[in-house]
């Protein structure tokens, strides 16, 4: 257990980066591919305005199309970490893991979630006339990588 700023979280290690493709395959390791193409939340949800909206990731696992949803403040205490990679990690694999499971055998197991420490930025909200556009969550478009 990690004590970051007076809180308790659990500190999740599932990307195994210190071993060759070839010591990976021998001890099990199976390394997948993802992409994020686009995450964004409707700015206008709620009414007023939701402090912590649900936010659409667009992006590929292993070249399959995932559309996983996630909440802002999740997202925002990943950046806030320097752990977005492993955080989106876990929500599009598992969100390919429920969807494309059974052309697998076995079925790939779920990834465990890493926790952060809330840090309670609030989501920016938009106005004007209707249709508003969403909004982009900048922080979570790192791009492409192996886990």
């Amino acid at each position: 257990m990690v004590t970051l700023a007076g809180a308790d979280v659990i500190g999740v290690d599932f990307i195994d980066i210190n071993h060759s493709t070839e010591q990976q395959t021998i001890r099990g390791i199976i390394m997948n591919s993802f992409s994020v193409s686009s995450c964004a939340y409707d700015g206008t949800s709620g009414g007023s305005g939701d402090p912590n909206p649900l936010c659409t990731i667009q992006g590929t696992v292993n070249g399959l199309q995932v559309f996983p949803q996630v909440f802002f403040a999740y997202l925002m205490a990943a950046n806030a970490a320097g752990q977005m990679q492993q955080a989106l990690t876990a929500v599009l694999f598992n969100w390919y893991a429920s969807v494309y499971g059974f052309l697998q055998n076995p079925w790939p197991s779920a990834i465990p979630f890493p926790l952060f420490p809330f840090v309670g930025p609030k989501a920016i909200q938009v106005q004007g006339p209707f249709p508003v556009p969403n909004v982009s969550v900048p922080a979570a478009l790192i791009g492409s990588w192996t886990a």
